[in-house]
């Protein structure tokens, strides 16, 4: 069976980078977001995960049209807890 790796998929017919369109899910560690982006590209919709400390450069290839955040253990009211990357809410994209 094909290993995935954040930022990329493992499904052939999928688009490549740089695709037209792509919705990114960022995973602050749900035990869901694989099966969250297995259901997106079952609807033909490109996406890629990525850790919740992705730099905007690493986003640059592709056309964002949307963020999935798949949400953690971590309270967000602890002192450590992950942090959504400014970009993203300054981003105007849903």
């Amino acid at each position: 069976m094909a290993e995935e790796k954040l930022g990329q998929s493992t499904d052939p017919s999928e688009a490549p980078r740089g695709a037209d369109e792509a919705v990114v899910v960022l995973d602050f560690g749900s035990q869901f977001s694989r099966l969250i982006a297995r259901r997106l590209r079952e609807s033909h919709v490109y996406c890629e995960i990525f850790p919740p400390n992705v730099a905007e450069e690493q986003l640059a290839h592709l056309n964002v049209k949307g963020f999935i955040l798949s949400g953690g253990p971590a309270s967000v009211f602890d002192d450590d807890a992950p942090q959504l990357p400014a970009f993203v809410l300054s981003s105007g994209v849903p």
